[in-house]
């Protein structure tokens, strides 16, 4: 049976039915897939600045589109940021237009990029983007997302936040139906510590985490991100929805992944499932159509970050409206997986049965890509890998 929360786009079933008087149908069925896979792969920029940047290419070379932010691409296999501890805060370049040469467009699966991403001792990784529940919509961990980069009014420069050194969260997230969801007593001034200290917490260290403890909202009240928090009730096949896991442990909680992208449900008696992955595997919903939500983080070591958007295009003028891992709206939140580890591309309804594509890469000296830092991010090479 069909589920649209595990559509694959590249592979899709045609049926043909025939019908006619004084006989039964006669029911074809064929399935169409995306077999050819491609490795687009752009390892220097040493030439600069491409001369007739309009024109499309059938690989990346070792030049980009126009002129880079703050970027230093002198040294052959990478480029930094400029400057020296400070270096400049942020640096940014587009890549030429990638033709595809497939007429009725390409289909794009992932990307990654290789090199280094230092760190300074403690860091404090912001939340991004979505969690999605029928009755709440979308619940937005960081005010740079609604609207896009409006963190202005009494509210100020709100996220959920988590420290790698503690593994505890912090901070707010909001939904426009039911307001504040907070992720720690201790920032909540209705919170009395002696009897209800709540908190949401992970291991430290790296690699796959569960998720644990409690979030607090006014209007739905408790929110579990894990089925062995104490009090429960729906623990067991339940947690996951009688759907069955996929193989992880950890698939009955909120977790996350090697790349800091959130799976699996979160908990409230009052509104049910709260989703953090719309393409995970027995989500009980469907991915919106303009919304591939998914909560994400900086990559670990995050103190300095590399930010990737990919647009898509059937005409070499264009728009290049570049999109990240979530709204799929122009600026949007970008793709921020750890070096050398693919991430799926998303905002399939934008991206696919496109001839051409470009990337975006913004190196970040600090977490919040807006103070100068003392340490800069090497990127070696940026890969997109897509079918025919």
């Amino acid at each position: 049976m069909y589920s649209g929360a595990n559509d694959d786009p590249a592979t899709q079933k045609v049926t043909v039915t025939i019908t006619a008087p004084q006989m039964s149908n006669f029911v074809v069925s064929e399935y169409v897939t995306r077999s050819r896979n491609v490795a687009s792969t752009q390892t220097d920029w040493v030439s600069g600045v491409d001369a007739s940047p309009t024109t499309p290419v059938t690989a990346f070379g070792k030049t980009y589109y126009a002129p880079a932010t703050n970027i230093v691409n002198g040294t052959a296999g990478q480029i930094t940021l400029t400057g020296g501890a400070p270096y400049a805060a942020t640096g940014s370049l587009d890549s030429l237009i990638l033709d595809t040469q497939t007429s009725n467009g390409a289909g794009l699966n992932a990307l990654q990029w290789q090199g280094t991403l230092p760190t300074l001792g403690s860091v404090t990784y912001e939340l991004n983007n979505y969690a999605y529940n029928p009755q709440t919509g979308l619940i937005g961990f960081n005010c740079e997302l609604i609207p896009p980069g409006d963190c202005a009014g009494a509210s100020g420069q709100w996220a959920v936040t988590v420290d790698d050194t503690t593994g505890i969260y912090s901070g707010w997230a909001w939904s426009d139906t039911v307001g504040w969801i907070s992720f720690n007593c201790a920032g909540d001034s209705g919170c009395n510590p002696a009897t209800e200290d709540y908190k949401v917490s992970e291991p430290v260290g790296s690699g796959v985490k569960n998720v644990t403890g409690w979030a607090w909202s006014d209007n739905i009240g408790w929110v579990a991100m894990a089925c062995d928090s104490v009090g429960i009730s729906q623990c067991g096949v339940n947690w996951d929805n009688g759907a069955g896991g996929d193989g992880t442990p950890s698939n009955d909680s909120v977790w996350v992944d090697a790349g800091g992208s959130y799976r699996g449900w979160a908990w409230s008696d009052t509104v049910g499932w709260i989703s953090f992955d719309c393409m995970g595997l027995a989500s009980p919903y469907d991915c919106l159509s303009n919304s591939n939500y998914r909560v994400v983080r900086s990559a670990a070591g995050g103190s300095t970050r590399v930010r990737i958007w990919i647009a898509s295009s059937n005409n070499v003028a264009g728009p290049w409206d570049f999109l990240g891992a979530g709204t799929c709206l122009s600026g949007g939140t970008a793709y921020e997986p750890q070096p050398g580890v693919p991430v799926q591309v998303g905002c399939f309804t934008q991206h696919w049965n496109k001839r051409y594509f470009r990337y975006r890469v913004e190196l970040c000296s600090s977490p919040d890509c807006s103070s100068a830092g003392t340490l800069t991010p090497t990127v070696q090479d940026v890969t997109v890998n897509w079918s025919r």
